[in-house]
């Protein structure tokens, strides 16, 4: 429908990648030791530690190699990628983030998990250069251990135009604007097969020149037979589905 190839197609592990019965004891000791940013990061450093830990990413990898080859992994056992293409003539940057390398696939994943300091501050240098920056990652900030919230969030949030994650199964847009973020935040709706959940969907477009952008938000109705419409109703204030913003000084 959109004409892109594959090399515009990007993704990232969530907690349904996950497969439980590759999730050995020695990786759940791992887990529980990672406290602090350093722990953390001496794992990430370490390529015999990191595929310890992403084996229960194991399929998700594999599919990941198979199906897109080098676009999205460098390497089996990196658990970041960046991505640049050109946009006219501004180069776009997308952050690819694993948040889920040591998710279980559960509520009791909230609080902890963890990008990783250092996995956040190589993508970022990574994608200093890029006149516009968007990371992309499953859960939100606040599944994270509360250091790497204050780590990784807050750098990602600080160097990025985007932050697009979902794992809540909920529309939500918010724009973060402080002296060092300029952040928008936009978390996906759920798709699923059933109907348990509200489906819905967003498409963004940008007018980079001029600084502008517009969500247009999409929701599926689940009458007469079942049909997708505007969304008018996750907002008072976006009644017609079309919410416009500022994203950065034009």
């Amino acid at each position: 429908v959109t004409g892109l190839g594959k090399d515009r197609l990007f993704i990232v592990p969530g907690n349904h990648d996950v497969e439980w019965a590759r999730i050995s004891r020695g990786s759940e000791g791992i887990a529980d030791s990672l406290q602090d940013r350093e722990s953390v990061n001496a794992v990430l450093a370490d390529p015999n530690d990191r595929q310890f830990m992403l084996a229960r990413l194991h399929a998700y990898l594999e599919f990941v190699g198979s199906y897109f080859g080098d676009h999205l992994l460098t390497g089996t056992d990196r658990t970041w990628y960046v991505r640049s293409f050109s946009a006219g003539w501004r180069r776009v940057d997308l952050i690819g983030l694993n948040s889920a390398w040591l998710a279980h696939g559960g509520h009791q994943d909230l609080g902890r998990l963890a990008i990783g300091e250092m996995a956040t501050r190589l993508a970022l240098e990574e994608a200093q250069d890029a006149d516009l920056k968007v990371a992309l990652l499953h859960h939100p900030f606040s599944w994270l251990q509360e250091f790497d919230q204050d780590d990784s969030g807050t750098m990602l949030a600080d160097a990025c135009d985007f932050v697009l994650h979902g794992h809540l199964h909920k529309l939500g847009l918010q724009q973060i604007r402080g002296p060092d973020t300029r952040a928008m935040f936009i978390a996906a709706g759920a798709c699923y097969e059933t109907r348990r959940s509200s489906n819905s969907y967003n498409l963004v477009r940008l007018d980079l020149s001029a600084g502008k952008g517009t969500v247009y938000l999409r929701a599926y109705v689940d009458k007469r037979g079942g049909f997708w419409t505007w969304d008018g109703m996750s907002y008072r204030n976006v009644p017609d589905g079309i919410y416009q913003f500022d994203f950065n000084d034009p």
